[in-house]
Order: C-alpha cells, then structure tokens, then sequence
C-alpha cells in the first residue's frame, strides 16, 4: 500500500519536475535580443529576398566589396527575416523560444527510456544552465536541434526505415544553415567506426558487446554515412560549400589566433586563473559528471561514445560558443552509461530497499525543483534601468536590448541620411548594416572566415591607436564616417584622442551608446554644419534624481559619455558628467575610477588614492584600481608599495601596458635602467597609443642623466604617429642628441 503511493507520488513528482525544467527552458529562452550577428543576418536575408538572389560575394562592405563570399547561413537568414517581416522582434523571440524548447522535448524523449528520473532531471537542468549563456539568435541554436535529432535518430530508430530520408533531409537543411553541418557525418562516422571495431578489433572487458548493432542496423549506418555525406553537397556552393567546415578548421593553428584573443565567444571557457572558481561551473559540472560516467562503467565502455564525448569536449575548451554542444553530448553519455553501469553487490546495500528509493527520488526531485524555481526568481531580477522612461526594464519577455546596440546613433545616421564608407568597430557593424545598408557600408563586421586574421589584425592595430594605419585606410578605402559605440567598453583612447585632435575629422554626434566622426568632405558639410560637437561648450545632461527616486540605478549613460570624453582628452567636460553619475551612484566602480584618474591627472594624488581605493573595495576582482592605487603611491613617493601593486597585477595579467610603463618609472626611480627600458619597450609594443606615459618615461631618463635611454624611449613614442605629441617628441629627440654627444 505505501508503496503503491510513494510509486505514484514518484510520478506527480516526476511530471511536476519536467514542467519546471520546461518552465526553466521557456523563460531563459525568453531573453530580449542581446545577440550581435543576428542583425547581420536579417541584413543578409533581407538582400538575398528583395534581390531573388543569393550572393556569391561580398555586398555589405567596402573593403571586401566583389570579394568571394562562401555563406553557408543563407537559409536561416531566410527564415529569420521573413519571421521578421511578418512578426517583427517578437516573432524571432518566439522562433527562438519554439527551437530550444524543441530541443529540450527531444532530450526529454531520451531522458525517458531511463526507469527513474531523478538523474535525468538533474541533468538537463544542468544542461538549460549551460545553454542559458547562448539563448541567441543565430544558427548555433539550429545546429543544436539537428544534434540533438541526430543523437535521438541514431540512439532510438536506427531500426526504422524512414530514418534514411529523414535524415537526408536534415543534413540538407543544416548544410544551409550553419558551418557545424560538418558534425552530422562526423557522429555517423563515428557510429560506423565503433560498430566497425566491435566486429573487427579485440577489445578488453564488454567493450566488444556494448551497445552492438544487428547485421540490419550496421548497414544502415553505412547508408546513412553515405548519404548524409552526399547532402553536404547540396548548397549554392556546391564542393566549397562542402568543404566549408574544413577550410575553417585548417586555419585555426596559423594566423587565425587572432581571432581566439579578441572575440569574446571565440575565447577558452577556463583558464588556469579561474579553473577552481564558480565561473561556468554548470559545463564543469557536466564535465566531471560524463567523466565520472565512463570511469564507473569502464567496463561496459562504449569506444564510440567516448571518442563522441573527447572530439565536443576538446571543442568547447576551445571556446564559449562550443559549451553548449558539449552539454547535449554530456547528457547522451550520461543517459548511455548510468543504464549499463552495474553496481557492486554491496554498494548502497541500503537503497536496495525499494520504499526507500522512491522516497529519496521524490524528495530530491523536490529539491531540484525548488532550486529550479529559486533560480528563476533571480533570473527575474536581472536587468537595467530605462532613462528615457525612467523605469526598470527586464532583461526577460522581450524586446531588444538597449544597452548591447547604438540604437540612437544609427536613428542619428537615418535622420541625417549620411553615407558612405564608415569606419566601425567589431560589435556595431551588424546593427549598422541593419539599419543603414545600403547607403553605409562597413569597414569590418562578424564573418571573420571573410576577412582573414591579416585584416583582423590591420584592424586591430587601428583601434589600438596606429595613426598610419588608419590615415592608409581613410585613403585606400574612401572612408568619409567613423561610427564606434563604447555601451560596455570604452573607445581606445589613443583612437579616439586621433580623431578628436584631427582637423579632417568632426564629432557630430556624442551619448551614451557612441560617438560617430566626419570626414571634412562636401558630401558631409550640411551635417558637420548642423551637428558639430563641441566639448569646451558641453553641457552634462542632469542627473534627474527627482524622477529616479529611491531605486538604484547604474548611472551607465552619463559613465559611457564621461569615458569617451576624458579620453578625447577633455578632463572639464568629463568631470560634468562623472559627477552626475556620482549623484546617482557614488560607490559604483566605474565612477569611482574615473574620478580617480581625474584626481591623478590634476596631481591631486591622495583624492586619487582615495577613490581608486573605494574602487577597489567595490570591485576586488577588478585590477584597474589596484593600477590607479599604485600610480597615486607613485607620485606620493611610496615607490616600494607602488612596485609591490604593479608585481601584483602583472601576475594576473602580464599584458598590462599601463602597468609595465609604471613599473619601468618606479625602475628609473631605482636607478635600474636596462630593466626600466625592457619594461617600457613591452609596454610600447602592447599599447602602442600610450604616448604620453612613454614620454614621460622618457623625462625620467632625462632627469637621471641617462640620454640614450631617453633617446631612444622617445623614439618609440615618435613612431606611434601621435598628431598631438609629434613636435613635442621632435624636439625632446633633438635635446637628447645633443646631450649624448656633449657627454
């Protein structure tokens, strides 16, 4: 009788956990659009059906116009523009909403040829968790389906006839959507080749007998390699189209690193700095449970899997993007071993007892749910405030993101009708075409494959500051615009302080989300004469803390305008705006630095020290302050703590330019001039737009009488190409010339 009771409280339980992870699957997926690229494909898709055209090459820029174009997305670019057409961002939420909770019905099927539950439901809430991170809009979440099919086809109905055509047609479809089609075979293949090894090779323990197919099923597979291999074909590109993923991959060890140091889904989701900390802890945790999986059923191992399991693995170490496909893989391999794992006799004696069993399954199916639950209540509270409407906004239920894209920027562009070539920066590109193509092309936008690690790295060193660079491709590319947002990260300020100090280049445009430049050309002059911006003449937007109220807000808009106007080197019009945001957060982290900075630069150095120490206390994982902390020391004469912050920081981040040019001061200080040098020359090399810290490096050889090494510091500092320190440096150059030769 309890028994019978506890087997359908079992039940209750188990339905109540799927709807929750259901729940779990619909709200974090959810999310208002935050994803950068997805405006490049509804540009893309929006070209290819007013044109009945797909393009064969570049059409959206103007460095890589005419250029050969392999793009292999072009029907998901289809699918989402017309859902955008006809439904607009809310129709792309619930497209995106519809294909993950597919999926998740999908691992839910495979999760119920497990007799209990309770280690399924754990998992796939793992899984969600893991998958919560990449809830955008691209093609990945396509790929994911069509692995998660392919895992479900091959695991349960390698059987049934009709998984031939259907999986033909799979392949067709993902050949067109996304460069990962490349995986579908490869599972096949791997499927074939562990079924060929069970037959063919001696393998130790049940190895040779775990998870056999028939006779029936062996062919099959062999078909459905051949097939899903022939489908690869079918695409506009035909043999190139095929061999996509394989171009791709072959890159990867040469000069495509690039890529892996400055793209953010591009870099390793663990590094040795946070391998112990909670930083992706849900893919850890999968990590070691798939492991721990195949270690317990070492006997039963199925080859196949683990060479499954080791190729997504390797993958998502790789990088962020890959942590998802890992994840479904991690779920399969842990379904496959837990129901071939067989247990010692004596091992857990005591849930031998069934009552007992269901009873330790029903209480923690209870607590995952509750964790569940609790965890979507945090979720709920994730978001930003809107300043225009002076109200909180969720990061959940819709809409597109105000603080990932320059929505008011690009209005500013449409408006003003401005075109031409722009030069852009990596995030904004997409948003830009989306909202400006035609009449504006990019400089440089998300398909990487496209433009190659050389250009990557042409326009990496642009944004660095290199003034020959960018002045070479003003010239060689007709740019009349120049759009770059700083909504997270600031613009370099060696960049922007070029552009401000040009003569040819106007700011006509300054908030919150970017700053847009004009070329001095004709084309642009009604513009530049309507909309210059002046900086001695700029006016801080108030604060508004009546309309606020009570609630904190993080003051980002006044923040992002006070970074980007302190690094055109405006230190009045900057101080406007930090102390209206220090009126609506004084102990947030940004504001504090910069008020910092400020503080240092006026050589009020304790006021600096003391608000780079506030900074630090707010945010101690944050290395910046430590930096101001140790440049205020520096200047009150506190040279062996400044040097002890620096040592610090540099072994954290050894690619710290501002830090290594401090310590090459603090060096001088201490009358180590080689090491001073060595340290300068690193920082140069790093950060090439640090002209001022250069020189003043430079200075302190002067002032200890070491004139080659002066020599030579400013040196470093002329090839930078700084406009503004160019005469400056000339002359100082002169003097240390003259100074080598007299002594």
């Amino acid at each position: 009788m309890i028994e019978r009771l506890l087997q359908k409280c079992d039940l209750i339980v188990t339905i109540l956990g799927v709807i929750v992870l259901l729940g779990l699957v619909v709200f974090c997926a959810n999310i208002e659009i935050k994803d950068f690229d997805l405006w490049l494909h509804l540009t893309t898709g929006r070209y290819i059906l007013q044109n009945s055209d797909i393009p064969l090459n570049d059409v959206l820029s103007h460095t890589m116009d005419g250029k050969s174009w392999n793009n292999h997305e072009w029907l998901f670019q289809i699918i989402i523009y017309s859902v955008h057409y006809l439904n607009g961002i809310e129709g792309l939420i619930h497209l995106r909403v519809f294909i993950i909770v597919l999926t998740f019905f999908l691992l839910i099927k495979i999760a119920l040829q497990n007799k209990n539950m309770l280690l399924p439901l754990a998992v796939l809430t793992l899984v969600m968790l893991v998958y919560r991170v990449r809830t955008t809009l691209r093609p990945d979440i396509f790929s994911i389906l069509f692995l998660s099919t392919y895992i479900w086809l091959l695991g349960f109905h390698i059987n049934k006839k009709f998984v031939i055509p259907v999986m033909f047609i799979l392949q067709v479809l993902w050949v067109n959507m996304h460069g990962f089609f490349i995986v579908g075979p490869a599972i096949v293949l791997l499927s074939f080749l562990g079924e060929f090894l069970k037959r063919k090779a001696r393998m130790p323990f049940e190895w040779n007998q775990t998870a056999r197919l028939t006779d029936d099923e062996y062919k099959r597979t062999k078909v459905l390699l051949l097939i899903t291999f022939l489908a690869c074909f079918v695409n506009p590109h035909f043999i190139k189209g095929a061999l996509y993923p394989f171009t791709v991959l072959f890159s990867l060890p040469g000069e495509s690193k690039i890529f892996f140091k400055e793209i953010g889904e591009l870099l390793a989701p663990i590094r040795r700095s946070d391998m112990f900390t909670t930083k992706y802890l849900h893919y850890k945790l999968l990590i070691i449970i798939s492991f721990l999986s195949f270690v317990f059923n070492y006997r039963r191992l199925d080859f196949a899997l683990l060479a499954l399991w080791s190729m997504f693995l390797f993958s998502s170490l790789k990088a962020v993007r890959n942590v998802v496909f890992f994840a479904i893989i991690a779920f399969f391999v842990i379904m496959a071993n837990s129901q071939s794992i067989e247990w010692p006799k004596n091992f857990f004696q005591v849930f031998r007892r069934k009552k007992l069993v269901l009873l330790t399954g029903i209480v923690l199916k209870i607590l995952i749910m509750v964790m569940t639950l609790d965890y979507i209540d945090q979720l709920t509270l994730r978001g930003y405030y809107d300043f225009d409407r002076y109200e909180r906004k969720s990061e959940y239920g819709g809409g597109v993101s105000q603080r990932n894209f320059p929505h008011k920027a690009i209005r500013f562009l449409k408006i003003n009708e401005v075109k031409g070539n722009f030069f852009n920066d990596f995030n904004s590109a997409a948003f830009l075409l989306f909202g400006t193509h035609p009449d504006i092309k990019v400089f440089i936008d998300g398909r990487t494959e496209l433009y190659g690690p050389d250009f990557f790295r042409y326009y990496v060193d642009i944004q660095k500051g290199d003034k020959e660079k960018f002045k070479e491709a003003v010239e060689k590319y007709h740019i009349t615009g120049v759009i770059h947002n700083h909504l997270y990260v600031p613009v370099r300020k060696g960049f922007i302080s070029h552009l401000y100090d040009d003569e040819d280049w106007v700011l006509v445009y300054l908030d919150y989300d970017a700053v847009i430049f004009l070329k001095d050309v004709p084309e642009n002059q009604k513009v530049i004469s309507q909309h210059r911006v002046d900086l001695d003449q700029w006016k801080a937007p108030d604060a508004n803390l009546i309309k606020v109220g009570l609630t904190r807000v993080s003051p980002y808009r006044h923040i992002n305008r006070a970074y980007a106007i302190y690094n055109m080197g405006n230190v009045e019009a900057a101080r406007q705006e930090i102390s209206e945001a220090y009126k609506l957060d004084g102990g947030d982290n940004k504001v504090l630095k910069l008020l910092s900075k400020i503080a240092i630069q006026e050589k009020d150095y304790f006021l600096g020290y003391e608000y780079a120490r506030k900074a630090k206390l707010v945010n101690p994982t944050d290395i910046h302050p430590r930096y101001l902390i140790a440049k205020s020391l520096y200047y009150q004469n506190y040279t062996d703590k400044a040097a002890d912050q620096c040592v610090h920081i540099l072994k954290m981040r050894k690619d710290q330019s501002d830090t290594l040019i401090l310590l090459a001061l603090i060096q001088i200080r201490k009358q180590k001039f080689e090491q001073a040098y060595d340290l300068t020359e690193r920082g140069h090399k790093i950060a090439p737009d640090r002209v001022k810290e250069i020189i003043e490096v430079g200075d302190s050889f002067v002032q200890h009488r070491q004139w080659q090494f002066a020599l030579d510091v400013y040196q470093l500092a002329l090839k930078s190409g700084h406009s503004k320190y160019q005469k400056e440096i000339e002359e100082k150059i002169i003097k240390s010339q003259q100074s080598i030769k007299k002594n």
